[in-house]
């Protein structure tokens, strides 16, 4: 079943579009459009995305158990689907202890099972407290915090394990900033009176947590909490600034780490985390470390104490009775993300699931729900996307040569992981018994961990998987330029085997066009073709990159939800800059797929009309206010009907398709369209 994964070819490896397989078909495919959602009343030149989408956002309703609706989470939604029914045949039948079914089937056991849970109540945390007690000296804060992050524990120092930026055929262990209950350093830092209604609902959640674990003065231990966690936040990057994690990262020697941070440790702590033999570790947002270790020795060891509790038991809450399970939902999923309820269990059973086994069910959706011929289907797209980045570089008018020349040899680089991977983990080592939530989940997380670790100096696996291939989502690696697209974010509308191919160019084929553009500006400007940190842009191309920008951000000043000024305007429209080429490039790769042949009409619609479509549908979305505001405070996020509006009207096919017209609401003059690809 199993296929080698992607390698994309550059130019070089092709000389002609790659053509899908001859069809017996006389009949083109069907368009692969959602017609019904379309509201033909809408002027397309007015509001594209509502022409595309208004029949559904006037019918839609967002689930009360969520914070938004649409092509995003209804993929999530038909996969999770899928697997709930499988997961239940492996409850219902008798497996093998350490099978794959048995361990899937405990599992969801052991979550459902309230009545368990409940009468445990906060007995499984208990050996946790018993732990954070014994701390009485910095000696013992930093063999703690190693041994919790071993475990799967939040702590001040995020430790994780990722190809090294100074050789990205080689495993590196990284450090960052972290220990924030809140999602971002903003909801620390900002007084206006939305931001401070937050901090006053955390603090109370806190000390709600607080008295369910008996702390002795909830309120006082709160107190401690925030003001503790607004210190960190006080020395957290700026999100936009994190972006940049090159400007910030810094390589050190194990044995230099104490002369960075003298108050702490940093022997005990990779000791306790099993890294004692790591020889360096790169860190990234570097000035935070001597400011946390300033925190660190000025901060009294009872509060320290305090935090790691809290820390820990919201962590668990989610493992724990079905009470703590209530408050952080009430404070996480109702406040944050303004959602009504909670979704039910067995959903949240198989987010678990989804988290901590991701191989297991992963390979049984795989067998059921992603064909071979649908792999080598998406191969061809991502090719022709390729081919068509590669023309436009060599055509771009306002790229130097000698930073085009960089481009194209990084294109040339460029792999794409299609569906499902090529070796499978099988969680051997880990015991799963359905009476044991608590113990299971730790169990796996430190099983992970110690994967990581072993990992450290070694060569980076081609084959290696982030993504289970049932998880409806996508991701991108900056450091091995590559783009990981698993089999259940491969379902209509985002790809379908079963359509014309302009849809599939609009949706998957711009997606995959954004993740390549990535390389090319963002960070990608910093890590050359080798996956090494080095800036291989001209200072004239920076430059005029961020002119481009500016003008997209001047663009976006007549939508109405940037008037909050709360919101970093060009951080946010950086997710834009990216769409803007990408969708360019789709188009670009759609004409390569037809190989000089003209599109059909399908349904009244041209090739290039239901290319756009496709970008539009792929997008449809509704939000919450409180889910909205959530995302733009913690990501490059624009809402969705305002990136599809503000993207098409950058692109000269979109006038040409609908007759878009001086008069029109999204009408730009020619010389005031950007170009980024």
């Amino acid at each position: 079943l199993l296929l080698t994964a992607l390698a994309v070819c550059s130019a070089a490896c092709s000389v002609a579009p790659v053509e899908p397989p001859a069809s017996s078909e006389v009949q083109p495919k069907p368009a692969g459009l959602d017609l019904d959602a379309m509201d033909p009343n809408a002027a397309p030149g007015d509001d594209f995305y509502r022409y595309a989408n208004g029949r559904w956002l006037d019918t839609a309703t967002i689930p009360q158990s969520g914070g938004a609706y649409g092509t995003a989470t209804d993929l999530i939604r038909k996969a999770r689907r899928s697997l709930i029914l499988t997961i239940r045949e492996a409850v219902a039948a008798e497996y093998p202890a350490g099978s794959p079914h048995q361990k899937i089937g405990d599992l969801f056991i052991a979550y459902v099972d309230m009545d368990t849970r409940n009468a445990l109540g906060m007995r499984p945390i208990q050996s946790e407290f018993e732990k954070i007690d014994r701390i009485a000296s910095r000696d013992d804060v930093a063999w703690y915090l190693g041994d919790a992050r071993r475990r799967g524990l939040p702590i001040p120092i995020e430790v994780n394990v990722h190809p090294d930026a100074g050789n990205s055929d080689y495993y590196a262990l990284y450090a960052t900033q972290a220990g924030l209950g809140l999602p971002d350093r903003d909801y620390y830092l900002r007084d206006d009176p939305a931001s401070i209604e937050v901090r006053d609902d955390y603090e109370r959640y806190i000390a709600a947590m607080l008295t369910m674990a008996g702390h002795e003065d909830p309120e006082s231990g709160a107190a401690l909490v925030l003001a503790f966690e607004t210190r960190l936040a006080e020395q957290h990057l700026p999100r936009e600034e994190s972006r940049d994690w090159s400007a910030h990262y810094k390589r050190v020697e194990t044995d230099q780490l104490d002369e960075l941070m003298p108050a702490f440790n940093w022997t005990l702590f990779l000791d306790a985390m099993g890294a004692a033999e790591v020889q360096s570790v790169n860190l990234t947002a570097a000035d935070y470390f001597p400011a946390l270790d300033n925190i660190f020795a000025t901060t009294d060891i009872a509060t320290i104490r305090t935090w790691a509790k809290w820390s820990a038991l919201n962590r668990r809450a989610v493992r724990l009775d079905e009470r703590v399970d209530r408050v952080n939902f009430d404070f996480y999923g109702r406040k944050l993300e303004g959602a009504l309820e909670q979704r039910p269990r067995d959903w949240r059973a198989l987010m678990v699931i989804d988290n901590f086994l991701p191989d297991l069910v992963g390979r049984i959706y795989v067998e059921r729900h992603f064909s071979p011929e649908a792999r080598s289907h998406v191969e061809t797209i991502v090719r022709n996307v390729v081919l068509a980045y590669d023309a436009s570089l060599r055509e771009l008018d306002w790229m130097r040569e000698e930073t085009r020349a960089e481009a194209v040899d990084k294109l040339a680089t460029f792999t794409a992981k299609i569906g499902y991977p090529d070796v499978w983990q099988d969680y051997r080592e880990v015991t799963i018994r359905r009476d044991d939530l608590y113990g299971n989940l730790e169990r796996l997380a430190t099983a992970y961990f110690d994967r990581n670790i072993a990992r450290v100096g070694k060569r980076v696996d081609p084959r290696e998987w982030i993504l289970g291939p049932h998880v409806a989502d996508m991701s991108f690696d900056p450091l091995r330029y590559e783009v990981l697209l698993p089999a259940a974010f491969l379902q209509a509308p985002i790809f379908s085997l079963n359509v014309d191919d302009a849809v599939n160019y609009g949706a998957i084929g711009t997606m995959v066009a954004y993740q390549i553009g990535d390389g090319f500006t963002k960070d990608g400007t910093a890590i050359d073709g080798d996956g090494k940190l080095r800036d291989w842009w001209t200072d004239e191309d920076h430059a005029e990159f961020e002119r481009r920008t500016e003008r997209l951000v001047q663009q976006f000043d007549v939508f109405e939800i940037f008037n909050d000024e709360r919101y970093d305007k060009a951080f946010m429209l950086s997710d834009v800059v990216s769409d803007v080429g990408a969708l360019n490039i789709a188009l670009k790769a759609y004409r390569l797929s037809l190989n000089g042949a003209e599109p059909p009409v399908i349904d009244n619609l041209t090739g290039v009309q239901r290319v756009l479509l496709g970008y539009a549908q792929s997008r449809k979305s509704k939000e919450r206010e409180e889910a909205i505001r959530t995302t733009m405070a913690t990501l490059p996020y624009v809402p969705y009907e305002y990136q599809v509006n503000g993207v098409v009207r950058n692109l000269p096919e979109f006038y040409e398709a609908f007759a878009v017209q001086e008069g029109d609401a999204l009408y730009l003059p020619p010389e005031e369209r950007v170009r980024i690809w």
